[in-house]
């Protein structure tokens, strides 16, 4: 075997391991935000997600996540700006919608909070998000609902945008375990030999 061959191929494991290693520890605004959203800590997210904003100002799920870090924090009118780019740029995810919806309700525009529960009606393919929100819908649309019926119904519908999250939380861990069980087929025991699983 050509010593120069294996030298090459030593060099060039090498430094795909070093390029892994160094794109593993890559994280952008948004993937920081979306950290600090989840782990509550609203000031850190909004600032990363404005970055995230700025950086890419069609993204629809980096408003979205603003729109939610906002309305977590009480900024009920940021997050209703935020949460109307975000159904703007993607009018088929249920999150922006029912958090507009929630904004919305909050701050008394009950027409925009209608158009909002209307749209996560349609959205929704579960019933046990439909039937609460349609609930929501009508108390809003036939009754001038006083301020604490506002705040009940927020807190009622806050309870689906968790569940929400958390479902859409345990379908990326579900695909992230597949994908891991798809890599685990194939053994890497150095930066040269693959030896393929059975």
């Amino acid at each position: 075997m050509d010593p120069t061959a294996t030298i090459r191929r030593h060099i060039a494991g090498l430094f795909a391991v070093g390029l892994i290693l160094m794109l593993g520890g890559c994280s952008t605004p948004y993937l920081r935000g979306t950290e600090a959203l989840r782990e509550n800590r609203l000031d850190a997210a909004i600032v990363h997600l404005q970055q995230a904003v700025r950086d890419h100002p069609r993204d629809a799920q980096a408003h979205t996540e603003l729109g939610v870090a906002y309305y977590q924090k009480g900024a009920y009118a940021e997050a209703r700006d935020s949460l109307m780019l975000a159904t703007a740029f993607d009018a088929r995810s249920l999150r922006p919608h029912l958090y507009l919806a929630l904004a919305s309700i909050r701050l008394g525009d009950d027409h925009r909070a209608i158009e909002a529960l209307r749209e996560v009606a349609q959205l929704a393919r579960q019933p046990w998000v439909r039937a609460p929100v349609e609930q929501a819908l009508a108390v809003i649309r036939d009754e001038r609902p006083s301020p604490k019926m506002r705040t009940f119904l927020a807190l009622s519908l806050e309870q689906l945008g968790s569940a929400e999250t958390e479902v859409r939380r345990l379908r990326q861990e579900l695909s992230a375990r597949e994908a891991e069980l798809t890599r685990r087929r194939e053994l890497w025991l150095g930066p040269f030999f693959i030896i393929r699983g059975r």
